[in-house]
């Protein structure tokens, strides 16, 4: 009888998974005090998490602005929690996978992607906790999990948003309290993890270069991201950011039909940091922080990217990252600092917790270290031109009516698409790149694979793809 109950079940979530579900349960608005100048809007909502986790072909969205929108779904990546179809076991007709009964919800964990003709969505559940944004040319909708334990929707004001970051500014204000160098005996790294989502049949099938991100975090971006001050070992938040940023990237390299995925990363405090009043001075911090080299060559990380906390009051961007195509790699250029196996040393980014996805700052920094560059247009006229000379003349980023690539950062739309430019691909019936001349997609790709050789993998084996 059991067995019986089991493949039911199991037919069950096989048949709902082809139709379309509602997203939400509920969405209110939140009255009182105003929201911060950078929403436009907040709302309490509900989640429709059973048929989510269910894997839906297409999920109905009915937004506050009265927009209601399906999104069929482009990917379906089913991890904590799941169970998954064994041929030497298992009867035919069996899913691919099922959540057994009785797993609790904070023991569930996956990630849902779909776009239309109008809107990106990515979805990214880690050990029960959700971060969803849905993007379209005129806004963008974030969703996120507060202290209380319920979920909060934002639609973001960009008017109000620091820069995405200072490369390539010709009018970067710097600020007039002094820059020191940090000591390095205050700081130290802990609380060391690994997450592999990693699928290497997949990999192999998609001719895919992996690229392996160690991600170390701040106790401010914990306490920003939801966990209890004063609870260090409260990391469900911050963890489920820094899996919800992996899924932003890798949605980003599917969506421009690249061949660059991020499957393993690892994740560590950060602790003793302190900012020093300009970010460059952040980023040489944590280029030359000895226990973060170390832990890089431990777990052999490729770049390292840093998730600290958010002053808009004092930082001067969202971020800051080295740029591989640019001779020196920056707009002061660096000694040694150059393309391929000298890029090493200096891949390394740094972003603000609040910026992470809903900015995009993630992977824009790391579209950065891996080559490629804003629209020739937001940058100093100098730069372009050496970048071009430096052999990469489409290494740009792309924005033109009704679309904006991830490494654009102005221009008349609000909001980004999920997407570098490629002249290859649509969005929207508008081309995302320009033929030789704005075709980020091509960089990365081309840079990657070397990249993928910045570190060397230790012999680790993940029970579950979890440490």
């Amino acid at each position: 009888m059991k067995n019986r109950n089991l493949i039911s079940l199991l037919l069950v979530l096989f048949y709902s998974s082809a139709y379309a579900a509602d997203f939400f349960d509920s969405v209110d608005a939140i009255g009182g005090a105003s929201p911060p100048p950078v929403y436009k809007a907040f709302y309490s909502i509900t989640v429709n998490f059973d048929e989510l986790q269910d894997g839906p072909a297409s999920l109905t969205f009915g937004l506050p602005n009265g927009i209601n929108t399906t999104v069929d779904v482009t990917d379906f990546l089913p991890r904590q929690g799941y169970q998954f179809f064994d041929e030497d076991t298992d009867p035919p007709g069996t899913p691919d996978f099922w959540i057994p009964i009785g797993t609790p919800h904070d023991e569930i964990g996956y990630k849902w992607t779909g776009s239309n003709e109008d809107y990106d969505v990515l979805i990214s559940v880690h050990n029960g906790v959700l971060y969803g944004i849905i993007t379209g040319n005129d806004f963008r909708y974030g969703m996120s999990r507060i202290d209380d334990g319920n979920y909060r929707m934002y639609e973001f004001d960009y008017t109000f948003f620091p820069p995405t970051d200072l490369i390539g500014s010709a009018d970067v204000s710097q600020l007039d309290q002094p820059v020191t160098i940090q000591n390095q005996d205050e700081t130290f790294v802990s609380n060391l993890k690994t997450f592999d989502f990693s699928n290497p049949s997949s990999e192999a099938r998609l001719n895919t270069t992996v690229v392996d991100v160690l991600v170390v975090w701040t106790e401010d971006a914990r306490v920003l991201s939801g966990g209890a001050v004063g609870n260090l070992n409260d990391t469900d938040d911050i963890e489920a950011l820094m899996v919800a940023s992996m899924d932003h990237a890798n949605t980003a390299f599917s969506n421009s039909a690249m061949n660059t995925r991020i499957t393993k990363f690892h994740t560590a405090k950060y602790n003793g940091f302190t900012y020093s009043g300009d970010f460059r001075t952040d980023l040489l911090n944590l280029q030359e922080n000895i226990s973060i080299k170390n832990l890089r060559n431990q777990v052999g990380a490729d770049t390292v990217i840093a998730i600290i906390g958010d002053d808009f009051d004092e930082f001067e961007a969202c971020g800051v990252a080295r740029v591989q195509t640019a001779p020196g790699c920056s707009d002061t250029p660096v000694p040694g600092c150059g393309i391929g196996p000298l890029f090493k040393e200096f891949s390394y980014a740094i972003t603000t917790q609040f910026c992470a996805i809903w900015d995009d700052t993630f992977t824009h920094e790391l579209g950065h270290n891996m080559g490629a560059n804003h629209v020739q247009d937001e940058l100093t006229p100098s730069w372009v031109t050496s970048v071009v000379n430096n052999g990469f003349p489409d290494a740009f980023g792309h924005r033109t009516n009704g679309f904006k690539s991830i490494m654009s950062i102005t221009g008349p739309t609000t909001a980004r698409r999920l997407n570098f430019s490629n002249p290859n691909v649509q969005v929207s019936g508008v081309n995302t790149g320009v033929v030789n001349s704005r075709h980020n997609a091509r960089i990365i790709d081309q840079l990657t694979p070397a990249m993928s050789n910045f570190g060397v993998r230790p012999d680790l084996i993940f029970e579950d793809g979890f440490e």
